[in-house]
C-alpha cells in the first residue's frame, strides 16, 4: 500500500490543497504558517474517520475534528488517495468482493457452494477496480448527519463509492460520495430469482451481473459480508476474517469494507504528531506486556521493555532499535525495570518504573603516576588518553536523545507509509544528517512523507531526491504546491547547487535576494538587520520579513541560481554589480536563456536600469564599469558613500576581502538613501508588505 495524493478543501490552515506524493520520499518544505503540518493532519483525520467507519465511536470525529474548518468554516473535505499494490492486499479485496456478492445472493445454508460459483464467475483479479481510489471524509456542520466517509473509486467505465459512515453506509453506490443519499435501487438483478439452485445456475451461466462496472449502472447495493447468512463461515471467509483480526465466534456478525480499510491503515500507516506527549515512566504489569498502539511517545519505555523481554521477533526488533539509535547518536541504549513496591500492590497489580539508560563513551586522560611532573623542557608528560564509559538515564539526557530514541523505535518497524512531522526539531545538525541517511536506508521499500523546517533534512543526493522535494507557498489565490520538475532534477547544475545546505535553506524563505559576492552579502546583512525608514514607510528587518540573502560567488553564476529558484517558484531579485547589467555580458545572456527579460541595447547603465528593475535585477552601481576601471563594483559604491570609512575598514581588515569588509562598513556607516530606496524597490518587487508609519 502507498499513498498517492492528499487533497483538502477548507481544512485547518489550507483553503485548498492538491498534493501528489512521490512513491518513495516526499519532503514538504515552505515558510512558517503556510500549512505544512495540515498535510499530515489530513491523513490523521482520514485514519480516525476510517476507524469510526469500521465500527468505532463517531463522537471521536466530532470531538477531535469538528472545529477544523478553515477560518471557522462549517464545511470541509479531505481526500487521501491510496493504491493497494501488494499481492496480499489484492487477495483480501478479492475475498471480500466474492464474500459480499455471495452474502447478497442469500446462500440459504449452502455458503460454500454459492461462494464457489461466484468466485468462478468473477474470474481472476475481480476486485482490481477497488485497488486504487480515495478515502473521502466530508463534514457539514449544518446538517444532522454531519460526517460522511467513503471509499471512492473508478471501475473503468463507472465511478462509484462505498459508504463507510453516513446515509446508506456499507453500500456500493454509483457516482461520487456526497452528503445526499443515493437513489434507492437495491439488490436489483442480483436477487431477482426465486430459488437458490436457480441463482447458482444463473451465476454459473453469467446471467447475474457481478462485475463492478455493470453493477454500478443498476443502483445502490449492500456491500458487506453478512455472517448471519453464512453461519458456517466458508474457508475463504474464515481466512479473510483471520487476516483482518476478527475472532471466529458468535460476536462477529459481519465483515465490513471499513474494517478492511482500517486493518490496512492501522498496520501500514504511522503519522507522528508534531507535539510529543510527555513520556511515562510508571506502568502496570499488564501495560508492560501489551503492545501499545500509540505513536506519540508516551508509552515508549513500556514498549521497549516488552520488546526486550519478548520472543525472538520482539528481541530482534529491540536490537534493531538499539542499532538505529547508535547510528543517530553514537550511544548505546538499554532499558531496565524496577518494581516500585514489592509485596504491595494496588487494584491494577504491581507497578514498575521503566527507565531507558544510555551508555556514553568518552575520552579521558589517565591519572599521572606520583613521580611524574614537568619535564626539563617544561612540558607535561601525562599518559596517553584512554576511553571510559558511563551510564545516564534518558530523562537526564537532552531532548535530542529522547527524540532520537522515539524515531529509532518508529524506523525499526517496517511500515508501508511513515509520515513524520518535524522529526528533527530537537536534533543537532549532525544527528539530522544521520537521520536523513537512516531514512534512506531503513524506509525502503516503504514510503516516507516528511515535513521539515531544516535544510539538513532535505535530501539532495540524486535526481530522485530532488524530484521528491515539495514547497508550499501562500499566494493571493491560496496555497500553491511547487516542486522541482524531473527535467530540472536531472540538471547537473541544480544537483550541484542543492548539495549545499545554504542553498536548501531558501526553501523556507518568503523571498530571496541573490547578490554577486561576499562583500555585498556582509554589507546588506548589516544594513537590513534593523528596520529602515524610507519616505514615511518602515521596512521590516530582513529576518522578520523572512527574506534570504544568498551570495552566488560571481556574476556568471546568477543564471543557474535563478533557474533553480524559478523551478521552486520562490520569489527572487538580483542585486548585481554594474558589469553584469551590460546586455551583452555573459551573465545577461545566461539570464535571458532562463526567461528573464533582458534590455535590448543601451550604451550606459542609465539607459537600461529601469528595464532591468522591471525584471527584478537591481544595482547600486552608476556605471557598467566593464572598461577596466572597476567603477561598477561594490567597492566603488562604498567609496562614494564614505571614502574615509572605507579606507579605515580596509586598514583594519588588511588584505582580507569579502563578507568581513561589507559587515565592517555597515557597522560604521548608516545605510544611505541610495540603498534604502533601492531596498524598498526590491521588497516591492518581491511583493513583500511594508507597514506605513
Amino acid at each position: 500500500m502507498r499513498l498517492t495524493t492528499i487533497r483538502t478543501r477548507d481544512f485547518l490552515a489550507l483553503d485548498e490543497l492538491d498534493l501528489e506524493l512521490d512513491e518513495k520520499r516526499t519532503v514538504i518544505t515552505g515558510q512558517n504558517n503556510v500549512g505544512k503540518s495540515t498535510v499530515l493532519a489530513a491523513v490523521s483525520l482520514v485514519m480516525d474517520a476510517v476507524a469510526v467507519g469500521a465500527g468505532g465511536d463517531s463522537r471521536l470525529l466530532t470531538s477531535r475534528w469538528a472545529t477544523s474548518g478553515h477560518h471557522g468554516s462549517e464545511r470541509f473535505q479531505v481526500r487521501v488517495g491510496l493504491t493497494f499494490d501488494e499481492p496480499k492486499e489484492r487477495a483480501i479485496l478479492d475475498q471480500f468482493l466474492v464474500g459480499a456478492w455471495t452474502s447478497l445472493l442469500n446462500p440459504e445454508g449452502n455458503e460454500q457452494l454459492l461462494l464457489d460459483a461466484v468466485a468462478g464467475a468473477l474470474g481472476s483479479d475481480p476486485a482490481i477496480a477497488l485497488t486504487k481510489g480515495e478515502i473521502v471524509v466530508s463534514y457539514d456542520g449544518t446538517v444532522r448527519e454531519a460526517w460522511t466517509v467513503a471509499w471512492e473509486f473508478d471501475s473503468g467505465r463507472e465511478h462509484g463509492h462505498i459508504r463507510l459512515l453516513g446515509a446508506f453506509s456499507d453500500h456500493l453506490t454509483p457516482g461520487p460520495a456526497t452528503h445526499e443519499p443515493p437513489s434507492q435501487k437495491l439488490q436489483g438483478q442480483l436477487t431477482a430469482t426465486s430459488t437458490l439452485d436457480d441463482r447458482i445456475e444463473r451465476v454459473r451461466r453469467g446471467s447475474v451481473p457481478l462485475d463492478l462496472s455493470t453493477v454500478l449502472t443498476q443502483g445502490s447495493y449492500p456491500f458487506v459480508i453478512d455472517l448471519y447468512r453464512m453461519p458456517t463461515w466458508p474457508s475463504d471467509v474464515r481466512a479473510l476474517a483471520s487476516a483482518l483480526g476478527l475472532p471466529y465466534d458468535g460476536n462477529t456478525h459481519s465483515i465490513r469494507f471499513g474494517t478492511l480499510l482500517w486493518s490496512a491503515l492501522s498496520r501500514g500507516v504511522v503519522v507522528t504528531p508534531n507535539h510529543r506527549s510527555a513520556p511515562r515512566g510508571e506502568f502496570t504489569a499488564a501495560e508492560l506486556h501489551t503492545e501499545s498502539g500509540r505513536h506519540d511517545g508516551s508509552m515508549l519505555a513500556a514498549e521497549l521493555h516488552r520488546l526486550k523481554n519478548g520472543g525472538a521477533a520482539e528481541r530482534a526488533l529491540f536490537a534493531r532499535i538499539q542499532e538505529i539509535f547508535e547510528q543517530l547518536t553514537g550511544q548505546h541504549v538499554d532499558c531496565v525495570a524496577e518494581n516500585l513496591a514489592p509485596g504491595r500492590e494496588d487494584a491494577d497489580g504491581p507497578r514498575f518504573l521503566v527507565t531507558a539508560v544510555l551508555t556514553r563513551t568518552v575520552e579521558s586522560a589517565a591519572a599521572k603516576a606520583p613521580n611524574e611532573g614537568l619535564g626539563a623542557g617544561g612540558s607535561s608528560r601525562g599518559t596517553a588518553p584512554s576511553m571510559r564509559s558511563y551510564d545516564i538515564p534518558l530523562q537526564r539526557s537532552g531532548a535530542g536523545d529522547s527524540e532520537a530514541l522515539y524515531l529509532s523505535h518508529l524506523l525499526a518497524q517496517q511500515r508501508d507509509v511513515l509520515l513524520l512531522d518535524e522529526p528533527a526539531v530537537h536534533l543537532s545538525p549532525t544527528a539530522q544528517r544521520r537521520l536523513h541517511g537512516v531514512l534512506r536506508d531503513t524506509a525502503a521499500p516503504g514510503q516516507v512523507v516528511l515535513v521539515t523546517h531544516s535544510p539538513d533534512m532535505v535530501p539532495a543526493r540524486d535526481a530522485q531526491d530532488l524530484a521528491g522535494i515539495v514547497r508550499l507557498s501562500r499566494r493571493a489565490h491560496g496555497v500553491h504546491v511547487d516542486r522541482l520538475g524531473q527535467q530540472l532534477a536531472n540538471d547537473r547544475s541544480a544537483r550541484t547547487l542543492m548539495a549545499s545546505s545554504t542553498i536548501r535553506a531558501v526553501l523556507f524563505a518568503a523571498g530571496v535576494v541573490l547578490v554577486e559576492g561576499d562583500t555585498d552579502l556582509g554589507l546588506i546583512e548589516g544594513w537590513t538587520s534593523q528596520p529602515l525608514r524610507v519616505n514615511g514607510r518602515e521596512l521590516p528587518p530582513r529576518d522578520s520579513a523572512n527574506i534570504a540573502l544568498l551570495s552566488v560567488d560571481g556574476a556568471t553564476n546568477f543564471p543557474a541560481h535563478a533557474g533553480l529558484l524559478q523551478a521552486l517558484q520562490i520569489p527572487f531579485a538580483i542585486l548585481a554589480d554594474g558589469p553584469a547589467l551590460n546586455p551583452d555580458s555573459r551573465p545577461a545572456r545566461g539570464l535571458a536563456e532562463r526567461g528573464v527579460n533582458v534590455p535590448i541595447g543601451g550604451k550606459t547603465l542609465g539607459d537600461v536600469r529601469d528595464a532591468w528593475e522591471q525584471s527584478g535585477v537591481f544595482t547600486l552601481a552608476d556605471h557598467f564599469g566593464d572598461d577596466g576601471s572597476k567603477s561598477g563594483e561594490i567597492e566603488a559604491f562604498l567609496e562614494r558613500v564614505n571614502a574615509g570609512a572605507y579606507k579605515e575598514v580596509r586598514q583594519v581588515t588588511g588584505a582580507r576581502k569579502g563578507r568581513v569588509v561589507g559587515a565592517a562598513f555597515a557597522s560604521e556607516v548608516l545605510a544611505p538613501e541610495a540603498f534604502t530606496q533601492l531596498w524598498t524597490r526590491i521588497l516591492d518587487f518581491l511583493n513583500h508588505d511594508v507597514a506605513p508609519v
